[in-house]
């Protein structure tokens, strides 16, 4: 991004500045006589965090600011070097090479504290060549600041979805009508056709059809509005099979187009619970889809999708699981993450709405991956 002449001109304000405190930093150093009298010096210097390396990176002396950010205490920090504190010794020895090279450098880096953890910093470095070459680095915490914008981001982002929602509930609206008004029409035609003499038999099969597809486009419609609408959570006594029923029927089209072989095991006991069926359903569509979707890729020779339906210890159990490309290690927890994603054209929220859906009707979901391929995604509800 290219910067403006202000931001440009302020860039270098601030570097003149800093090259100002550096010099009067120098004269301290070159004054002082032991350590504490050095960290008092930093310390009303500047209430940014201080590292001052000798060139090979060792770190010389801090102050009390960056000690209480990273962790260190004075004496840790002085057995230690920046690449022991940089969250990648690539990125640390490039802005340093750069700051070399160039006097400064600036940018946006991970420092790795005392406890392992990580903190995103701003860092500004200059470099000096007095004493066989010397770095001041002003270090300026930004996580809040990251998180801040992460949140405005993830506000506009459920704004969008909040628009669309209700986009798609007048979309739902203006639909119904004309899917009405085809239902009535093709009655009429076949009670016309009841009556006739000649009855054409496969005129009445295809207007029947049609009927009955315009019928399930109704209900499809419907569902759809009464999932974006707002309002109360209804929950109603359910059977599960029925759900999962359904919501394989809605999916069999795209399994089709797939090639995806989808087995459903449903429980032969009581399948009641107590949920709201839209929820529920729209929980079990995601995960359809995501399957579906984990498949996908022509180089997968076995496309195969198993839905199961059990009971234990008082809960049902519903899985899904395919023979997809899987999750990577370490990831299946990040996978219900608001706005993580792995398809190009994918929101990043159905996994973590589903959760939220789950954990309200007092079950929880969870996935793990198969012994040889694919994934497996599991949730309870309660009976």
């Amino acid at each position: 991004m290219e910067r403006s002449g202000l931001d440009t001109a302020n860039t270098h304000a601030e570097l003149e500045a800093m090259r100002a405190r550096i010099a009067e930093l120098e004269a301290t150093l070159e004054a002082a006589q032991g350590p504490r009298e050095v960290g008092e010096a930093l310390l009303e210097t500047s209430l940014d965090g201080v590292v001052i390396l000798e060139n090979d990176g060792a770190i010389r002396s801090s102050n009390a600011t960056f000690r209480e950010l990273s962790g260190y205490t004075e004496a840790e920090l002085a057995t230690r070097n920046v690449f022991d504190l940089a969250g990648s010794h690539e990125e640390a020895e490039l802005r340093l090479e750069r700051a070399r090279k160039s006097g400064n450098a600036r940018g946006t880096v991970s420092l790795r504290r005392a406890d392992g953890t990580t903190v995103q910093v701003e860092v500004t470095l200059v470099y000096r060549t007095n004493a066989g070459g010397r770095f001041f680095i002003f270090v300026r915490d930004i996580s809040s600041r990251l998180a801040s914008e992460e949140h405005q981001t993830q506000l506009a982002h459920f704004s969008r979805l909040n628009t669309i929602g209700e986009m798609a509930s007048g979309i739902a609206h203006e639909l119904n009508q004309p899917l009405s008004a085809i239902v009535n029409y093709t009655s009429g035609a076949l009670r016309r056709l009841a009556d006739s003499a000649a009855v054409d038999a496969e005129l009445i099969g295809a207007l029947k059809s049609a009927a009955e597809q315009a019928r399930r486009a109704g209900v499809i419609i419907r569902r759809m509005r009464n999932f974006v609408r707002h309002g109360d959570r209804t929950t109603v006594p359910t059977s599960i099979n029925e759900i999962v029923r359904e919501t394989v029927e809605f999916t069999q089209a795209h399994a089709l187009q797939l090639g995806v072989q989808v087995d459903v095991i449903e429980l032969d006991a009581d399948d009641t619970a107590v949920v709201d069926p839209i929820q529920i359903e729209q929980v079990l569509l995601n995960l359809i889809r995501n399957g579906l979707d984990a498949m996908k890729d022509p180089g997968i020779e076995t496309r195969h999708m198993a839905i199961e339906v059990s009971r234990s210890d008082g809960f049902i159990n519903v899985s899904v699981a395919d023979t997809g490309c899987g999750i990577a290690p370490g990831a299946p927890q990040d996978v219900f993450a608001p706005f993580v994603t792995t398809k190009p054209d994918g929101v990043g929220l159905g996994l973590s709405i589903s959760r939220s859906i789950i954990e309200t009707h007092g079950g929880r979901l969870w996935c793990e991956p198969r012994p040889e391929t694919g994934t497996q995604f599991l949730f309870t509800l309660p009976t």
